[in-house]
């Protein structure tokens, strides 16, 4: 039985702004909220570098829906209908399989900010922002959501979604 707790998503402010202020300690950030931070430290070519993260497109094929980066050509649609059709997978597993996303896959300078708590935060905001662009995108549709913890996922978190059919 496993004993775990669930990992809900939303990181509150507070639990950001700490970790954020540890990454910052040789400045002066007492007081520092979320904004505040972005814009001492932000720039807005981050900010595009990381829109599509948070905000990313998404597709709908063969009723399934997914991360247009996930299905972005042929040979990826190909193994989506290969999977559905010959090996009889069902759509919530190829849709589950196709959208995971590790947090350490999301940027190639990782700097001082490598550990799994800054990797959980992250999947807690994915987690919450692609649940509502879900909902609001596909309004006549159930999505779930979830983030994959390290234990569970060769020591990488994740997050992934697929339809509540």
């Amino acid at each position: 039985m496993n004993n775990r707790k669930a990992i809900v998503c939303g990181t509150p402010d507070h639990q950001m702004c700490q970790r954020l202020d540890h990454f910052f300690s040789s400045q002066d950030t007492s007081g520092f909220n979320c904004f505040d931070f972005a814009y001492a430290f932000g720039s807005l070519k981050d900010a595009m570098i990381y829109s599509k993260v948070f905000c990313p497109d998404f597709v709908l094929f063969r009723d399934m829906v997914f991360l247009a980066s996930a299905v972005e050509d042929d040979e990826d649609a190909s193994r989506v209908v290969g999977l559905l059709d010959d090996a009889g997978k069902d759509p919530q597993t190829i849709e589950t399989s196709f959208n995971i996303t590790e947090i350490s896959n999301l940027v190639g300078q990782k700097e001082d900010c490598e550990d799994e708590m800054v990797d959980l935060m992250l999947a807690r905001v994915l987690c919450e922002t692609w649940g509502a662009l879900l909902r609001s995108k596909f309004p006549n549709r159930s999505f779930l959501v979830k983030i994959i913890p390290a234990f569970e996922n060769n020591d990488e978190t994740a997050v992934t979604f697929f339809q509540v059919r």
